[in-house]
């Protein structure tokens, strides 16, 4: 990521706005009209020149990225992962285990923790894998966080965490129920908020640590009824980014999420992959990169959306449609 900016710097360093200004200047006064074109062409340049480093960089992120060693990068300390006991958590719970870290993971229902964690063990018998019972949708008082710390204060030393747990719902704002916009508001944002505030203070300052959050690339494309969904993946965004700034010993990654075969996402569709598919590529994007949609489908869906305007609104339309006709389809059943 790094690379890539510093290339984009250097090609734009190296447009000289004086020749730029006196280009206009003679266009105008029809001394030197060809300098005119001139600019054009060296803007055009740099246009494709910038589109060129981007495609660059998005083909060696999805076709040639291979798998690192998180145990060696960020040391054997705890892993630990909210929503761990479905869906993008679970496979991701998979995904460590398989590679010999110690998972904790937090859950609000005990009984399906102990089932994930039976399934762990059977993936490797010497797997060291915990878990604590918190539920994450409250109203954060300081007793509701003073009880999740004490519940994490066994828990010393951490490695790596993954910020998994999130719920979605696409209704229009008004007929969201006050219940609904809370529980969006404390398990998306507040949650994570708290957590992450934690988790820090167990990361050793003297090696390299990794906080991941499961985004969404929906907030990119802002359609209807995702107001309050959307904000949320939205505020995590800019959490990442001032936060990664004051922490130069931790690694931030932000998945852009695509349609994902989850509790939260249950309906079919082509771009739709499962879950242990999903985190089998994603892990080999934390880490590495700042912002990444974790898997090719996924970022190649949202690349061509997010390629002109108009490709983006007709996302949005069709988005649209398709949750008008999903409401109309609730209410007919309701």
């Amino acid at each position: 990521m790094n690379i890539f900016f510093k290339n984009i710097y250097i090609l734009f360093m190296n447009l000289n706005f004086k020749q730029i200004e006196n280009f206009f200047r003679e266009f105008i006064t029809n001394k030197k009209s060809s300098n005119f074109y001139n600019f054009f062409a060296l803007f055009g340049f740099y246009y494709i020149g910038c589109k060129l480093i981007r495609s660059l960089y998005s083909f060696k992120k999805y076709f040639l990225t291979t798998d690192s060693n998180l145990k060696h990068k960020y040391g054997d300390d705890w892993v630990i992962i909210t929503g761990a006991t479905d869906g993008i958590g679970k496979s991701f719970a998979k995904e460590f285990v398989k590679r010999g870290h110690k998972v904790l993971m937090i859950a609000r229902n005990e009984s399906k923790a102990k089932q994930v964690v039976d399934e762990l063990t059977k993936i490797k018998s010497d797997a060291l894998v915990e878990y604590i019972i918190y539920d994450l949708d409250k109203f954060y008082t300081d007793e509701d966080i003073k009880e999740l710390e004490e519940k994490l204060s066994p828990y010393k030393e951490v490695s790596i965490l993954i910020n998994n747990a999130g719920i979605g719902k696409m209704k229009s704002l008004v007929n969201l129920s006050n219940s609904e916009i809370r529980s969006l508001i404390n398990v998306n944002m507040n949650s994570v908020t708290f957590l992450t505030k934690a988790i820090i203070p167990k990361m050793n300052k003297n090696k390299k640590s990794l906080i991941v959050f499961s985004g969404s690339g929906l907030y990119k494309i802002k359609p209807a009824y995702s107001t309050v969904y959307s904000g949320t993946k939205c505020y995590l965004d800019g959490f990442m980014s001032c936060l990664s700034q004051e922490h130069d010993n931790i690694d931030f990654t932000y998945l852009e999420i695509g349609p994902v075969s989850t509790n939260l996402n249950r309906s079919t569709g082509r771009s739709k992959i499962s879950p242990d598919d999903y985190c089998s590529s994603a892990i080999k994007h934390i880490g590495k990169y700042e912002y990444s949609a974790g898997h090719l489908k996924h970022g190649l869906l949202m690349g061509v959306v997010l390629s002109n305007n108009l490709l983006l609104r007709s996302t949005r339309k069709i988005i649209k449609k398709g949750v008008e006709k999903m409401l109309n389809n609730n209410n007919i059943n309701q």
